[in-house]
């Protein structure tokens, strides 16, 4: 992970995504690998450490706190991966919705796809979100307080004034779908039904 060359270094990537579990010992050049200025790298090394399991998270959560734009995206999704064992890193990925960058917003939103309620610290953060400058990111926050349900009930004030605004255009479908899931209607359809937030 550490040659000068970058197909040595994808390789060696690579070859540690295909270990899963047993790639632990090589857990902090994963880390620093998400960091690699080759994209192809820091996929293969976030590809590695969401097969590493629950002992990878930590170091994720703590990466995506201090890296850059590109260790953000690649660590957020490696956690979206790890699925509910995510849940310790749901700090450091609401303090990632304050991003700059609107692809990292949108990355942070998805793992609450994921951890229903026990997402729910995400709430106010989400909520926020609808709101935000990029559609991509307030539809995949609508979608993430659907998921949530009915714990997420402070967001209603903020969806159907959302689905007003949109007056049936674009995403409306997506903010109805979540609202009713939040209203306990046909819970879980925000995380069973094909409309993702894109």
């Amino acid at each position: 992970m550490t040659s000068a060359d970058p197909a040595v270094r994808l390789n060696a990537a690579l070859d540690l995504a295909a270990a899963g579990a047993a790639a632990k010992p090589a857990l902090g050049e994963l880390i620093a690998a998400l960091a690699d200025q080759d994209g192809k790298i820091r996929a293969a090394a976030g590809a590695a450490l969401s097969r590493m399991g629950p002992d990878a998270v930590p170091a994720l959560a703590e990466a995506i706190r201090t890296g850059d734009s590109n260790v953000r995206s690649v660590g957020i999704r490696a956690l979206e991966e790890q699925g509910m064992a995510a849940l310790p890193a749901v700090p450091a990925l609401i303090e990632c919705f304050a991003d700059k960058e609107k692809g990292v917003r949108w990355y942070a939103t998805r793992p609450f796809r994921k951890f229903g309620p026990e997402g729910e610290a995400a709430v106010p953060g989400l909520i926020g979100l609808l709101e935000d400058e990029d559609d991509q990111v307030r539809s995949s926050a609508a979608y993430a307080l659907g998921a949530i349900g009915p714990t997420a009930r402070d967001a209603i004030p903020a969806l159907e004034s959302l689905i007003r605004s949109l007056d049936g255009k674009g995403w409306s479908l997506q903010a109805r779908t979540s609202l009713e899931s939040i209203r306990g209607r046909n819970a879980g359809s925000a995380r069973d039904r094909g409309e993702e937030g894109r």
